[in-house]
């Protein structure tokens, strides 16, 4: 909720070199959180966040990733696009050729299970219900007002 990710960020950022072992070692059907930026083919430049579905395992990540439609480069410290097959469901997501993947986000580790939360939660509302029930106590009820009989 909104209140734990005050607390705690909902995702870790891994840096995108570590997209090819991270590819690998996804379980079957599982997705991975990736942020692009790039120049589009109408001159628009896109940093966005794409949720890739990398399906069933395969034998490495150039070919987990190319069952999507993707084809993938690593330059130094960067990770670019190199192909998208035409109709696949990275062109459907608004993947280009070119673009660089700038970062992949994990679920946080040290994140603590959200129903946690209620602690607090549960502690404020008894604190109102308390504080709510001492002034009760203290101020005297109104006296019922007298209606005019028929």
């Amino acid at each position: 909720g909104f209140w734990m990710d005050m607390m705690y960020p909902p995702y870790d950022e891994v840096p995108a070199t570590e997209l090819t072992r991270l590819v690998e070692e996804a379980p079957r059907n599982a997705n991975l959180r990736v942020w692009v930026e790039g120049l589009t083919l109408e001159g628009r430049e896109i940093s966005k966040g794409v949720l890739l579905p990398l399906g069933e395992p395969a034998a490495n990540a150039r070919e987990r990733l190319s069952t999507f439609g993707l084809t993938v480069m690593t330059l130094g410290d960067d990770v670019q696009i190199a192909a998208v097959k035409f109709g696949s469901r990275a062109e459907k997501l608004g993947l280009e050729q070119g673009f660089t993947f700038t970062a992949i986000e994990l679920p946080s580790a040290a994140r603590p299970d959200k129903e946690w939360i209620f602690i607090p939660t549960l502690l404020l509302l008894a604190l109102v219900w308390f504080t709510q029930r001492a002034r009760a106590r203290r101020e005297p009820r109104p006296a019922p007002v007298a209606t005019a009989g028929k």
